[in-house]
């Protein structure tokens, strides 16, 4: 008889702890007894329903910010392809500008080679002429102009002229052919 009132103070004493631990967890209420014999309500029912996507706040945030980066992914693409299409653009109106650029020079490689011409012709015509008429016109004529025409005629007509010039008209082209190339 001892034995079996050791056990049954035995089994009391577990049900004594037990029930303490259910009180102290804040279960004990009849839910709370019915989740500890029978385990957690609607197990079975909630199995056969759709599972839960029982996802946590990083994995929620992580799933945001992955949203965010295909976003700027495609922003990017976008932006590039906006990009290359302005540098094509660009190398278009530099291949335009570099044929303006060439026909701008060939003109006025043309315009100057006119007026070499034409500064040619004066000289010639100039050395043909009396040589005090010849001065006559060229004292009329600016310094730069008339420096540029004497260069081109021969040094012995264009003495002829220069004795016939004003003295300081004279010394003003001589500095002007000496310093200036032609």
């Amino acid at each position: 008889m001892k034995t079996v009132a050791l056990a049954a103070l035995g089994a009391v004493s577990f049900l004594a702890a037990l029930v303490g631990a259910v009180a102290v967890s804040g279960n004990l209420s009849k839910e709370g007894i019915e989740h500890l014999i029978k385990g957690p309500p609607g197990e079975t029912t909630e199995s056969a329903q759709e599972p839960k996507d029982d996802v946590g706040p990083i994995a929620t945030a992580l799933r945001d910010r992955e949203e965010k980066l295909k976003e700027r992914e495609a922003k990017v693409r976008e932006d590039e392809t906006r990009a290359a299409q302005m540098l094509a653009d660009l190398d278009v109106k530099l291949r335009e500008n570099r044929q303006i650029l060439e026909q701008i020079q060939d003109a006025i490689a043309s315009e100057e080679a006119d007026r070499k011409q034409r500064i040619k012709d004066v000289a010639d015509s100039l050395s043909e002429m009396k040589p005090e008429n010849a001065a006559e016109t060229l004292d009329a004529w600016p310094v730069e102009e008339a420096a540029a025409v004497l260069r081109l005629i021969k040094e012995k007509d264009r003495g002829k002229i220069l004795d016939d010039m004003d003295a300081d008209k004279r010394a003003l082209l001589l500095r002007t052919l000496q310093e200036r190339k032609y």
